[in-house]
């Protein structure tokens, strides 16, 4: 962040003897943003580019090695769902995933693994049925086992990624909605 004046007004006002009231005075008609993202691949930062920083138009600094493109990483598998399904849960797409990846240890998969889902209950359901049927401590120990909510995953990586989104409209078990930003 380049030093000005704003700046350096706004921080003056951080002291014990400033009042609190004082801070928004001298924020006004400051701003400042993120002029370089180092933390993400460009699929993913371009949402938060075209809608956050767009007016700063920031660029992506790229400064990840992919060994891999992200369709070999990122799995999303079609669950043609039963209703097995509860509030933010749903149990068909827990029962694709323990079966594709039971499959892929089975046919020799060394590789590590993770988890993104949309909502908590569906973690938790998650752990729950892959140590009951996969044996969740040697996941950990031989995939480096991650099961992660969507706002907790930044910065992680793994050589396969599952996304369970949960929601299912025919059942009505949960509302992508109150998460994600509806165009």
């Amino acid at each position: 962040m380049e030093d000005n004046a704003g700046e350096i007004l706004w921080l003056k006002t951080f002291n014990i003897r400033t009042s609190t009231l004082s801070i928004p005075k001298a924020i006004v008609g400051f701003s400042t943003s993120l002029r370089e993202h180092y933390r993400s691949f460009s699929e993913i930062i371009d949402y938060s580019n075209e809608f956050f920083y767009k007016p700063a138009q920031l660029d992506l600094s790229v400064n990840r090695i992919r060994t891999k493109p992200i369709g070999e990483v990122l799995q999303f598998i079609k669950v043609e769902t039963k209703g097995n399904s509860g509030s933010n849960v749903n149990l068909d797409e827990i029962d694709a995933i323990i079966d594709d990846l039971g499959s892929r240890i089975k046919n020799g998969f060394k590789g590590s693994v993770g988890i993104i889902t949309s909502f908590r209950e569906q973690q938790a359901r998650m752990e729950q049925a892959l140590n009951e049927k996969l044996n969740m401590p040697d996941l950990k120990k031989n995939h480096n086992l991650a099961i992660w909510f969507v706002g907790d995953v930044q910065g992680e990586e793994r050589d396969i990624v599952y996304y369970s989104f949960v929601e299912d409209s025919k059942y009505g078990n949960a509302e992508l909605r109150n998460i994600y930003p509806v165009i």
